[in-house]
This record gives structure tokens, C-alpha cells and sequence, in this order.
């Protein structure tokens, strides 16, 4: 496989846009990414799976900020992450 391939960057171009093109429409599918079962997506849903009060969820998160999605005011956090963060061994907030 030692050839030589002599072509134009329109030619490259036309090569990249192809590919793009079908990953694009391999890549889409209607089901969701993720199973929305293993996400949290509010303050409240985080308070009740950590058993605690909104106030502490939102320390929490304020703390582990690096494994919570967030767009604007939406955000996501896996139920792994919260349970891998719980088990760390740093504190959730200041006393």
C-alpha cells in the first residue's frame, strides 16, 4: 500500500464532505443517547437520590461541579458519578 496519491483540495474536500456525510447519517438515530433512567436532571431528583435536602444537593453539586452536563440553566448527572463522587474522599462542602 505504498501509493501515491496526487489529487486537488477540492477533491480532498469533496472526500471529507462525504464522509461527514454518511457518519452523519449512520451516527443519527432515534433512540437517545443515554438512558434517561441513569441521569439526574434536577436539584430535586439529586436531593432524593443522595436522601438529603435541597440545600445539601446544592452544595454538593457547587462542589463536584466537574461531573455535572449543564447548558444554561439545564444540566445532567449521571448516578454513577454522584455515587463515585460520594465514595471520594473529599468533603461535599465547608462546615
Amino acid at each position: 500500500m505504498d501509493e501515491i496519491i496526487i489529487t486537488t483540495p477540492e477533491k480532498i474536500k469533496e472526500i471529507i464532505a462525504t464522509c461527514l456525510a454518511e457518519y452523519l447519517r449512520e451516527s443519527t438515530s432515534t433512540d437517545p443517547p443515554y438512558q434517561d433512567d441513569e441521569y439526574l436532571k434536577s436539584i430535586k431528583d439529586v436531593a432524593e437520590f443522595l436522601g438529603c435536602s435541597s440545600t445539601t444537593a446544592q452544595k454538593f453539586k457547587n462542589k463536584h461541579r466537574h461531573i455535572f452536563l449543564q447548558v444554561g440553566r439545564k444540566f445532567m448527572v449521571r448516578k454513577s458519578d454522584v455515587i463515585d463522587a460520594l465514595r471520594s474522599k473529599s468533603r461535599c462542602y465547608k462546615r
